[in-house]
């Protein structure tokens, strides 16, 4: 039954990102408007269930259900920008957002359900946005 199958997503991504600041004197933390540039590394699988509709013998449709996993692994660069603010004097606040850029996709798979998986990550994850609450230690 294709209701006793769920599916199951799962992605684990790995980055290194430099901020870089407008130089301001007179701040003990960096304050004001940044820029990101950093790389990334992604790793999903994407477990599926597909429904195809069968004829039978005497005519009547039977529903066939195949259980798919596809594992896709890609890099890419991430760009964006964002502002930290200081708060009642003790907490930043950084908001921000990134637009992570991939490669196109090999197009050498064995199975065109991953190519389906590539897209709809590099999809899900084109356009990101932060926010991140700190205190300051002094």
């Amino acid at each position: 039954n294709y209701k006793d199958y769920p599916g199951q997503y799962t992605q684990v991504t790995v980055g290194f990102v430099a901020k870089k600041f407008a130089l301001r004197k007179g701040y003990l933390a960096p304050v004001g408007r940044y820029i990101i540039l950093g790389c990334y590394y992604q790793y999903a699988v994407d477990k599926f269930a597909q429904t195809k509709g069968v004829n039978n013998n005497n005519g009547s449709a039977v529903s066939s259900i195949s259980h798919k996993k596809a594992t896709v692994h890609f890099g890419g660069v991430t760009v964006g920008t964002g502002r930290n603010f200081v708060v009642a004097k003790r907490m930043i606040l950084d908001l921000g957002f990134t637009l992570n850029i991939a490669p196109v996709p090999h197009l050498a798979f064995d199975d065109n359900s991953r190519i389906g998986v590539y897209r709809d990550v590099v999809l899900r994850n084109i356009f990101q946005i932060h926010l991140g609450i700190g205190a300051l230690a002094f």
